[in-house]
């Protein structure tokens, strides 16, 4: 049965389209068959994965001329697909809000169809908190990934709005959902990273959550910039080179913590 997972942070720059591509590239070369939904108006995965000219859109199942999901195979792997995203969903977003909390489930429904074609399905969404976009990822999803960016401290100052919203969803509409943890990205062996999960461990210890920091971290290099850039996920544009081994790293650990 498939796994759908939103990665999740209301905070911009945190990483979140660069995960969620980057581990599904992985876990496809893996054998695993996987999806990205791109929920964000920036269109930032859709980009990564050189699928703007597709079309329809998740817009159009937001807009409800699509009653299921449009699903596209990357041009990368076979195993890796995309439902890309397009400008206005940022407008739409309050269109949606206008006509009800039923709307919150319209992505949940569209994926009725796709769900059983899928190990794992990402949903990427955008930085910003108690959306309806955020709600419909969040209530069709069965986990959340938080990235947090450790390049300066600001980082981890929307943790706290994140696992508020997450418990919201969780004991309101959504109660199987499981937070699996947080990733560190743009790590270096310096003393902002060092502060920055020192921080961390500290604020989720008050909750008994700082085991829920993934051990494996994204390192800083330019090299995962470059691969956006080049729309290439840093698995097929450097395969032998060291992004290509953090992120298979990082998503054996992935799959360990789905399977406990």
């Amino acid at each position: 049965m498939s796994k759908t997972i939103t990665i999740y942070n209301n905070k911009g720059g945190s990483g979140k389209t660069m995960l969620a591509v980057n581990l599904a590239a992985c876990l496809a070369v893996q054998g695993y068959r996987t999806l990205v939904i791109d929920s964000d108006d920036q269109c930032n995965a859709t980009a990564y994965m050189n699928g703007l000219d597709f079309s329809p859109t998740v817009a159009d199942v937001y807009n409800l001329s699509l009653s299921e999901l449009p699903v596209y195979k990357s041009e990368y792997h076979d195993n890796l697909f995309l439902t890309p995203a397009s400008g206005g969903l940022d407008l739409m977003d309050r269109q949606m809000f206008c006509r009800g909390e039923g709307e919150y489930l319209t992505l949940k429904r569209a994926m009725k169809h796709v769900r059983n074609d899928f190990d794992y399905i990402f949903i990427d969404t955008p930085p910003t908190s108690r959306s309806v976009l955020g709600y419909n990822a969040l209530l069709a999803s069965d986990y959340i990934l938080t990235p947090v960016d450790v390049d300066g401290l600001g980082g981890l100052f929307g943790l706290p709005k994140v696992l508020e919203f997450i418990n919201e969803v969780t004991s309101l509409h959504n109660n199987n959902l499981r937070w699996l943890g947080m990733v560190l990205n743009k790590c270096q062996n310096n003393w902002s990273t060092n502060e920055v999960i020192n921080q961390a461990k500290d604020f989720l210890s008050q909750d008994n959550l700082e085991k829920s920091i993934f051990k494996t971290q994204v390192k800083y290099m330019n090299r995962l910039g470059n691969s956006s850039i080049n729309k290439n996920p840093i698995i097929f544009s450097e395969p032998n080179g060291i992004g290509a081994a953090n992120f298979t790293q990082l998503s054996k650990e992935f799959i360990k913590r789905i399977k406990q």
